[in-house]
């Protein structure tokens, strides 16, 4: 009688290694059936024989298929929303600069942060955030401070040096393990500008007016006295010793009219009296005529075609002039000054689509502190021991009354630079 195969030990092993095999099956496509979300398959309700003729093996394929095909959908959202992300990132109109909380490094910026700061990003990824915006030395407000910064009000230094008057936000993030700030800023410097001139000129306009009624007054009574001083002059002989005290007088109110012409100056202007000039001939005379007495290496270039503008004169001659006058007050051991005059359309996107003369005055000088240049323009406030405080004054009313602009920067380094905006328009 031939042998049971069932009772061999070959047979016994090769079951004891299917049940194995089956239980390891069994594992797996649950296993597989819970990361999917679905009721694992239990002893109870299926046995080994109805659970082979589910193919576990097909539904471990077919499982590891939907799960393939969901993470390439999942990564190809993933694609989409990083690609809007970094859409918006080098689209938006705001600057953006991504800084490292250990090294408080840059480590990426976009293209508006570019533009504000007058770097490139592969310049500006590694330099220190506290090159540019840290007011306290060393001292960041959010780091160090612990100040919450949410849509403040705050400056920056550009990579020149220019103050940068901006609208600043700073969040915390983590990503891979890795804290990092997100600052964004909007530059509103331009705006501020405009907006700081506008009440300057509204303040001016008011106190115009009432300089303007007092020195007309004044002007009226000192040309009074001035008369009958002359009439006394007249009456007595030139070796009288009363003489020489009157012509003192008379000398001291010619100064006092010439003030009081300045005041009238600077509150009414008088209207401009426009006729067509050739503004390069007479920026380059009006220069060298207030600098004839003066050890000041001067520099001019004026552009060849350089259109003429509508404009006074007389105004304009004091406004170089006086310009001129400031830039050797501000050298007293000595300097350079640079004169330049060129053509430009729209300059520095002011917002119109007027043709300008742009004239820069740029000296050598010590320079103007930050608490000072707010006010240079305002009438009566000056630095310097002597002086009346109107020259700069007088300058500001002029160009605004031909319909321009002017603009001071002055840099740490030193140095002071006018810039002047003459419109060009037709007679």
């Amino acid at each position: 009688m031939d042998k049971d195969p069932k009772n061999t030990p070959e047979y016994q092993d090769l079951l004891l290694k299917y049940k194995k095999a089956l239980r390891y099956i069994r594992q797996k496509t649950n296993r597989m059936l819970e990361v999917m979300g679905t009721l694992p398959i239990l002893a109870d309700d299926t046995d080994d024989e109805a659970l082979m003729a589910l193919d576990p093996l097909g539904i471990l394929t077919e499982s590891f298929s939907l799960v393939l095909e969901n993470l390439r959908q999942t990564n190809h959202r993933l694609n989409e929303a990083y690609g809007e992300i970094e859409t918006i990132f080098n689209s938006t109109p705001a600057g953006i600069m991504i800084i490292d909380v250990e090294t408080r490094t840059i480590v990426n910026a976009n293209p508006a942060a570019e533009e504000i700061l007058g770097l490139s990003k592969e310049l500006l990824i590694g330099k220190g955030c506290c090159d540019f915006f840290c007011t306290a030395k060393n001292k960041c407000p959010v780091l160090d401070l612990n100040e919450t910064v949410d849509r403040r009000e705050s400056f920056m230094f550009d990579a020149k040096g220019n103050k940068r008057t901006v609208i600043k936000s700073v969040r915390g993030i983590i990503q891979h393990n890795r804290r990092l700030l997100v600052e964004s800023f909007i530059d509103i410097t331009e705006s501020k500008r405009m907006l700081e001139e506008l009440i300057r000129n509204q303040r001016l306009e008011s106190l115009g007016m009432l300089a303007g009624g007092i020195a007309h007054d004044f002007n009226n009574s000192l040309t009074a006295i001035l008369g009958n001083i002359s009439l006394a002059l007249a009456m007595l002989p030139p070796d009288n010793p009363a003489a020489l005290r009157l012509q003192k007088a008379e000398s001291a109110i010619e100064k006092a009219k010439a003030m009081a012409q300045q005041i009238l100056t600077f509150a009414k202007g008088g209207s401009p009296v426009f006729k067509r000039l050739s503004i390069g001939q007479i920026l380059s005379e009006s220069v060298r005529s207030a600098l004839s007495d003066n050890d000041i290496n001067l520099i001019v270039d004026i552009a060849k075609d350089l259109p003429e503008v509508m404009a006074d004169e007389v105004q304009m001659r004091q406004v170089f002039q006086n310009l001129t006058i400031n830039a050797c007050e501000a050298m007293p051991k000595g300097g350079s000054l640079i004169v330049e005059a060129s053509h430009s359309l729209n300059f520095k996107n002011l917002g119109d689509p007027k043709s300008y003369v742009v004239i820069t005055f740029r000296d050598t000088g010590h320079g103007i502190p930050r608490e000072v240049i707010e006010h240079i323009f305002d009438p009566f406030f000056t630095t310097k021991q002597t002086g009346s405080g109107l020259g700069l004054a007088i300058v500001h009313s002029i160009i605004k009354r031909h319909g321009g602009h002017i603009f001071v920067e002055s840099p740490e380094t030193g140095g002071t630079t006018f810039t002047i905006l003459i419109p060009i328009k037709a007679e």
